[in-house]
Protein backbone atom coordinates (compact mmCIF):
# COMPACT_ATOMS: atom_id res chain seq x y z
CA UNK A 1 0.00 0.00 0.00
CA UNK A 2 2.83 2.39 0.85
CA UNK A 3 4.46 1.68 -2.51
CA UNK A 4 1.13 2.41 -4.23
CA UNK A 5 0.75 5.77 -2.48
CA UNK A 6 4.33 6.82 -3.21
CA UNK A 7 4.11 5.69 -6.80
CA UNK A 8 0.76 7.40 -7.41
CA UNK A 9 1.38 10.74 -5.69
CA UNK A 10 5.14 11.23 -6.03
CA UNK A 11 5.71 9.80 -9.50
CA UNK A 12 2.18 10.11 -10.98
CA UNK A 13 2.49 6.50 -12.09
CA UNK A 14 0.36 4.08 -10.06
CA UNK A 15 1.41 0.45 -9.70
CA UNK A 16 -1.04 -1.81 -11.49
CA UNK A 17 -0.69 -4.72 -9.10
CA UNK A 18 -0.67 -2.98 -5.71
CA UNK A 19 -4.40 -2.34 -5.46
CA UNK A 20 -5.29 -5.92 -6.37
CA UNK A 21 -2.77 -7.30 -3.88
CA UNK A 22 -4.11 -5.02 -1.12
CA UNK A 23 -7.67 -6.18 -1.85
CA UNK A 24 -6.73 -9.86 -1.60
CA UNK A 25 -4.73 -9.23 1.58
CA UNK A 26 -7.71 -7.50 3.22
CA UNK A 27 -10.00 -10.41 2.33
CA UNK A 28 -7.47 -12.93 3.69
CA UNK A 29 -7.09 -10.85 6.85
CA UNK A 30 -10.86 -10.94 7.40
CA UNK A 31 -10.83 -14.76 7.30
CA UNK A 32 -7.81 -15.02 9.59
CA UNK A 33 -9.39 -12.56 12.04
CA UNK A 34 -12.63 -14.55 12.04
CA UNK A 35 -10.66 -17.49 13.47
CA UNK A 36 -9.23 -15.23 16.15
CA UNK A 37 -12.68 -13.91 17.04
CA UNK A 38 -14.02 -17.45 17.29
CA UNK A 39 -11.16 -18.52 19.54
CA UNK A 40 -11.94 -15.56 21.81
CA UNK A 41 -15.67 -16.38 21.60
CA UNK A 42 -16.28 -12.78 20.69
CA UNK A 43 -18.75 -13.17 17.81
CA UNK A 44 -21.91 -11.13 18.13
CA UNK A 45 -24.74 -13.03 19.80
CA UNK A 46 -28.37 -12.13 20.25
CA UNK A 47 -29.34 -13.74 23.54
CA UNK A 48 -32.31 -11.78 24.89
CA UNK A 49 -34.63 -14.83 24.60
CA UNK A 50 -31.98 -17.29 25.77
CA UNK A 51 -31.27 -15.14 28.85
CA UNK A 52 -34.86 -15.67 30.04
CA UNK A 53 -34.35 -19.45 30.24
CA UNK A 54 -32.82 -21.42 33.10
CA UNK A 55 -29.09 -22.19 33.08
CA UNK A 56 -29.82 -25.88 32.48
CA UNK A 57 -32.04 -25.11 29.48
CA UNK A 58 -29.48 -22.67 28.13
CA UNK A 59 -26.77 -25.31 28.37
CA UNK A 60 -28.94 -27.95 26.72
CA UNK A 61 -29.83 -25.63 23.82
CA UNK A 62 -26.22 -24.60 23.30
CA UNK A 63 -25.13 -28.11 22.22
CA UNK A 64 -27.41 -28.47 19.15
CA UNK A 65 -26.74 -24.86 18.15
CA UNK A 66 -23.00 -25.49 18.25
CA UNK A 67 -23.47 -28.74 16.30
CA UNK A 68 -25.35 -26.81 13.60
CA UNK A 69 -22.56 -24.23 13.58
CA UNK A 70 -19.93 -26.97 13.23
CA UNK A 71 -21.89 -28.57 10.37
CA UNK A 72 -22.18 -25.23 8.57
CA UNK A 73 -18.46 -24.50 9.00
CA UNK A 74 -17.60 -27.99 7.78
CA UNK A 75 -19.75 -27.54 4.67
CA UNK A 76 -18.01 -24.28 3.82
CA UNK A 77 -14.63 -25.91 4.41
CA UNK A 78 -15.58 -28.94 2.29
CA UNK A 79 -16.84 -26.84 -0.62
CA UNK A 80 -13.87 -24.48 -0.44
CA UNK A 81 -11.52 -27.32 -1.40
CA UNK A 82 -12.68 -27.43 -5.06
CA UNK A 83 -12.41 -23.64 -5.13
CA UNK A 84 -8.86 -23.97 -3.83
CA UNK A 85 -8.04 -26.45 -6.59
CA UNK A 86 -9.60 -24.07 -9.12
CA UNK A 87 -7.33 -21.34 -7.75
CA UNK A 88 -4.37 -23.21 -9.16
CA UNK A 89 -5.73 -22.67 -12.67
CA UNK A 90 -7.07 -19.13 -12.28
CA UNK A 91 -4.64 -16.25 -12.56
CA UNK A 92 -4.75 -12.98 -10.66
CA UNK A 93 -4.82 -10.57 -13.59
CA UNK A 94 -2.43 -7.80 -12.63
CA UNK A 95 -0.30 -9.90 -10.27
CA UNK A 96 0.40 -12.64 -12.80
CA UNK A 97 0.22 -15.37 -10.16
CA UNK A 98 -2.30 -18.10 -9.44
CA UNK A 99 -5.19 -17.37 -7.08
CA UNK A 100 -4.22 -20.34 -4.89
CA UNK A 101 -2.43 -18.32 -2.17
CA UNK A 102 -5.39 -15.95 -2.00
CA UNK A 103 -7.96 -18.78 -1.73
CA UNK A 104 -5.91 -20.74 0.82
CA UNK A 105 -6.87 -18.59 3.86
CA UNK A 106 -10.54 -19.39 3.21
CA UNK A 107 -10.01 -23.14 3.42
CA UNK A 108 -7.63 -22.98 6.38
CA UNK A 109 -9.81 -20.52 8.31
CA UNK A 110 -12.99 -22.51 7.95
CA UNK A 111 -11.20 -25.72 8.93
CA UNK A 112 -9.82 -24.06 12.07
CA UNK A 113 -13.22 -22.57 12.91
CA UNK A 114 -14.78 -26.02 12.42
CA UNK A 115 -12.30 -27.55 14.87
CA UNK A 116 -12.91 -24.78 17.40
CA UNK A 117 -16.64 -25.27 17.02
CA UNK A 118 -16.23 -28.97 17.81
CA UNK A 119 -14.19 -28.10 20.89
CA UNK A 120 -16.87 -25.65 22.03
CA UNK A 121 -19.53 -28.30 21.42
CA UNK A 122 -17.74 -30.85 23.60
CA UNK A 123 -17.27 -28.23 26.34
CA UNK A 124 -20.96 -27.27 26.15
CA UNK A 125 -21.99 -30.95 26.27
CA UNK A 126 -19.89 -31.55 29.39
CA UNK A 127 -21.33 -28.44 31.04
CA UNK A 128 -24.91 -29.45 30.15
CA UNK A 129 -24.30 -32.99 31.41
CA UNK A 130 -22.97 -31.70 34.74
CA UNK A 131 -25.86 -29.27 35.16
CA UNK A 132 -28.44 -31.88 34.24
CA UNK A 133 -27.14 -34.80 36.30
CA UNK A 134 -25.15 -33.27 39.13
CA UNK A 135 -26.68 -29.81 39.42
CA UNK A 136 -23.24 -28.19 39.46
Amino acid sequence: MVAQVISRYCFSSPLTWAEELARYQMIALAYVCSVSVMLDRAHLRVTFILDKLSKTTQSMLKVPVLLLQAAFLFLIFYYSIPMLKEGLRVEAVSLGTSMFPFYLPITISFFLMFLESLIQTVEAFIKAYKLLFTGV
